[in-house]
Formats: C-alpha cells, sequence, structure tokens
C-alpha cells in the first residue's frame, strides 16, 4: 500500500495472496447507495496492491459487476506506470484511467509513468494534476505539458474558490478542445 508500509512485516504467501477475495454483496450495497451516479471509481490504492500482487480479477470483477448494474467503471491507481500497462494487456472492461500525473511527479518516476499514460488504450484522465496547488503560477504550462507531453484526455482538479474553479475550467476546455459534455 501506498501509506503504511512495514519494512519489517513479513510478505503475504502465495496461500494469503490466493484468499483475498471481494465480497460481492457488501460491494453491491456500496453500489446501490450511488443512484443515479453513471461513473464509478473502481481501485484506487486497492487497485495499485492487488495489480501488484497479481490479483487483477478482483478489479475486473469489480469492473464486471459495475456494468452488470447498468453503471460505467473507470479505474483509478496511483502506481500508472506498473498498472496502466497491465490493466490494458489484460484489455480490463472499464471506461477509463485516473492516474496523478503533473510536470512535477508522478509515483515511483515520472518518464515511466508518461509513457504508461502515453500507450495506454484507455483515455487517461489525470489527477493531482496541478500538484496539490504547487504550480498553482504555471496553470496553462502545467495542463500543456500533460496534453502534450502525456496524452492526458482530461484533467481532475480541485478548487475551494469559484472564480478558480471557472477559470480552470475555462482552461481545460480551451486546452483540450472539447465540449464539457463530453
Amino acid at each position: 500500500m501506498v501509506f503504511g508500509y512495514d519494512p519489517d512485516a513479513a510478505p503475504f504467501s502465495d496461500s494469503e495472496i490466493a484468499s483475498i477475495y471481494l465480497d460481492e454483496d457488501v460491494f453491491g450495497k456500496r453500489l446501490d447507495e450511488l443512484n443515479e451516479c453513471t461513473y464509478v471509481l473502481i481501485g484506487g490504492t486497492d487497485a495499485d496492491w492487488l495489480f501488484t500482487l497479481r490479483r487483477a480479477d478482483i478489479i475486473a470483477r469489480m469492473a464486471e459487476i459495475v456494468r452488470s448494474r447498468g453503471k460505467k467503471p473507470v479505474l483509478i491507481c496511483h502506481y500508472a506506470s506498473t498498472v496502466l500497462p497491465e490493466a490494458d494487456r489484460m484489455n480490463l472492461d472499464v471506461e477509463a484511467y485516473f492516474a496523478p500525473i503533473n510536470k512535477s511527479w508522478a509515483w515511483f518516476d515520472l518518464e515511466s509513468a508518461k509513457s504508461a499514460v502515453r500507450h495506454a488504450k484507455k483515455p487517461v484522465i489525470a489527477f493531482m494534476a496541478f500538484a496539490c496547488g504547487a504550480l498553482a503560477g504555471g496553470l496553462q504550462e502545467a495542463c500543456d505539458f500533460l496534453k502534450q507531453e502525456c496524452g492526458v484526455y482530461g484533467v481532475l482538479f480541485g478548487t475551494t474558490k469559484v472564480k478558480n474553479a471557472y477559470n480552470t475550467s475555462k482552461m481545460l476546455l480551451d486546452t483540450f478542445g472539447r465540449n464539457i459534455s463530453e
């Protein structure tokens, strides 16, 4: 996992890895709470460690369940350089990928993450795209980097001010040249 690494902990055994499962009833109840949502993000740090443990079958089952309920699954992960190529290799049935990448950093190293994003078979939406505010002085440059050098499809961002939300949204629409409904 990203947070909570214990260097003194023993690695999982093969039988422990094999015993990891998705409680489909609990997962289904959580999906029922989403009501009118069209897209459902699956994975997160769970995707990172399940892919690392070679248990991406659990993520694939989550995507299958989401689709069976009439919703569209989207994979979110942190380890773009390792998860995205494997998700592509297994033809994971999701609409898109969310991955943290920006001009300053990505998990592991920026070059391998850029390559994974650029070569992904599905659209990649960047999150943490403006480095949690660290790139606030150069948002257009950061946005251009994501589009031109990484090939991202779009950007997820957060802000606490209406004016910033408007200006950032306008910049993203201008940069990516798509209608907001796409």
